[in-house]
């Protein structure tokens, strides 16, 4: 058995979005043999965060060692058991530590979409043929497009649960107006809830060899904020030796808005933050939202066209970073490394609030340059033209708020890259002016840690490179543009005539939040927003990408004052509003308010001009 297991703990409709695609991508990277890859060897250890079983006819699984938590209707077509085990099994798997009533809540099951029923019958990885042979250059895997199928996360889960994985929560339902999961006091009410997945956490604790600790997804916007206040306070008291990493997630589309709705979103994230950040060993918030208040707006990724509406797309960008980021400690051998020593290369005792960042597709051109390229095929290259400015796109909200003001030096305190799946020949360029400071370098990790210490200067840097691409076959979306090959490099546009530069640019701005309808609707000028066939334009859409190199970037800076303070301003106005009676009794508001402030100044900078007159105006 792995000595490096990891617990995974996904609380809230979003988190689920994003831990399903998360375990999606992870599974599709298995190798159930060396002539699978050519005989290459497999680099990531999948025991840390799956684990093996068996059922009693003997059959062996392997499934995540997770635990998630969902309101009742949340699950669509998934049924809240396991088709892994028999109902006598079931029975016993189910038996909790509760001994109080239990209520039986059954619910119908929704309809499968294709892709679930091609799952059931093993369909979905047959190979396209043409003239009744395989194209080895097409598609590996039956492509789908589920844009209009997925309404819930199950849609596209292909990873079988254990049945201990699964905490449903009856008391209320997802979507409901009426009596809605929205407020931080609700999660930390949830106290039968709460020993319910206490148990379950337990029991994945005693079956690990040597327990490194855990990751935990969380809503941060709603009542699962405070239920992952209460679990990180019963993990901080009851597992006090292992490492906690919180990923705080923000969607960027929310079903029937209201001023009133996303000011208590807000609320509850700025409510959770401290308490995040007092019990966990790192806190790394994840969105697309580049502002959240009073109307929601994404951010740009390049080369990537999706649709800020879609859960299903946005939340495949966040488990690709995901993955990637967290690949360091999931390593095999001497490549990887513990998860204390991750959490050490990123955080100090007094800071752990980071930042990340992603690079999806890494943009290295797969053949020569043209003349209206303004790509790069090397990444010696591509690293000499950022010496001055950053390589990826930032998604934590808020850490780049007041960027614009010139008074304000920021200053990066440690950091975590992570690069994967660049082919060998794309590490140096000798023939291009100015990439002879890398001459240097010998190796991707030399030249990525050459470049961090020009652009960086005094700052803790750790690097991390595999060779292994990530995986984008069914079900994560194609939203890549028409430059994206099959193997996430991008064609030169003078050989694309099908792809002009202006094509770019549409696709840049169609990450926007755009105003179009959900139902598909391009009017508006929304031609390339959605993956959504029903007269939308998907032209610029590239068809059948099935890996893809992938660059991440975790860092701890002074850019964490901008949500620290955001956070406690939002707090200072919610006294003298209605909404402080339900977030919490005014002293202990109070006590979050002046945490917040005193986490403020271990981030300042001796340059760093802060403004000191917060008024208690409207948001």
């Amino acid at each position: 058995m792995s000595t490096k297991e990891i617990i995974t703990l996904q609380f809230g409709h979003y988190a689920n979005f994003v831990g399903t695609h998360w375990w999606n991508i992870q599974e599709s990277s298995f190798q159930y043999s060396n002539s699978a890859t050519g005989g290459e060897k497999e680099e990531i250890d999948h025991d840390v965060l799956f684990r093996e079983g068996e059922t009693a006819r003997g059959a062996i699984t392997f499934t995540p060692r997770l635990v998630l938590a969902e309101l009742k209707g949340g699950l669509g077509s998934l049924k809240s058991s396991s088709v892994l085990y028999d109902e006598n099994e079931m029975e016993n798997l189910m038996a909790i530590a509760w001994h109080g009533d239990v209520d039986v809540h059954e619910q119908s099951c929704e309809p499968k979409n294709q892709f679930l029923m091609d799952l059931d019958n093993d369909q979905y990885l047959e190979m396209p043929k043409m003239n009744g042979k395989t194209d080895a250059k097409s598609n590996h895997h039956k492509p789908y497009e589920l844009e209009k199928d997925v309404k819930v996360w199950s849609d596209y889960l292909r990873t079988y649960l254990h049945p201990k994985s699964m905490m449903i929560i009856n008391e209320y339902s997802h979507k409901s107006e009426n009596d809605s999961f929205d407020l931080w006091t609700k999660g930390t009410n949830m106290k039968k809830t709460l020993e319910i997945i206490e148990e379950k956490i337990r029991f994945y604790a005693e079956e690990c060899d040597q327990m490194q600790g855990f990751h935990i997804l969380a809503d941060s916007y709603n009542g699962f904020a405070g239920l992952t206040s209460s679990a990180l306070q019963y993990l901080h008291d009851e597992f006090s030796s292992k490492q906690l990493i919180t990923f705080p997630l923000f969607p960027t589309e929310f079903h029937e808005d209201s001023k009133t709705k996303s000011l208590k979103r807000n609320l509850n994230k700025a409510l959770s933050l401290p308490i995040f950040m007092e019990h966990s060993s790192l806190v790394c918030p994840l969105s697309l939202c580049l502002e959240s208040f009073p109307d929601i707006t994404s951010r740009s990724i390049p080369h990537l066209i999706y649709d800020a509406n879609l859960n299903y797309h946005t939340s495949a960008i966040l488990a690709s970073a995901l993955d990637t980021a967290t690949l360091p400690h999931r390593l095999k051998g001497n490549s990887g490394i513990y998860l204390n020593q991750f959490c050490d290369n990123i955080t100090s005792a007094s800071k752990n609030l980071a930042s990340m960042s992603i690079s999806m597709p890494f943009p290295l051109l797969s053949s020569t340059r043209t003349w209206l390229d303004q790509d790069f095929l090397t990444l010696s290259e591509f690293l000499n033209s950022h010496l001055e400015k950053d390589p990826w796109n930032l998604i934590s909200q808020g850490f780049d708020a007041g960027c614009s003001s010139q008074s304000i030096v920021d200053e990066v305190y440690s950091q975590s890259l992570t690069l994967r799946g660049l082919p060998s020949n794309k590490l140096m360029s000798y023939s291009v002016p100015n990439c002879g400071v890398f001459s240097q370098c010998s190796t991707q990790d030399d030249l990525l840690n050459f470049y961090l210490s020009k652009r960086f200067y005094g700052c803790q840097n750790s690097v991390f490179s595999l060779s292994e691409a990530m995986n984008t076959t069914a079900p994560f979306p194609q939203f890549f543009d028409k430059r994206v090959t099959y193997n996430g490099l991008l064609t030169n546009i003078g050989s694309n005539p099908t792809f002009q530069p202006w094509q770019q640019q549409k696709a840049d701005r169609s990450a926007i939040r755009l105003k179009h309808s959900r139902n598909g609707d391009c009017s508006g000028g929304a031609e390339l927003t959605n993956g959504h066939t029903n007269g939308c334009d998907k032209s610029g859409f590239s068809s059948h990408v099935e890996s893809i190199p992938v660059l991440t970037n975790i860092q701890c800076s002074s850019k964490a004052v901008n949500v620290l303070k955001s956070s406690a301003l939002c707090l200072k106005q919610a006294r003298t509003r209605h909404f402080s009676f339900h977030l919490m009794e005014t002293e202990n508001l109070e006590t979050v308010i002046e945490n917040l402030c005193t986490l403020q100044d271990e981030y300042k900078t001796h340059g760093q001009i802060t403004d000191e007159s917060d008024s208690d105006g409207d948001l």
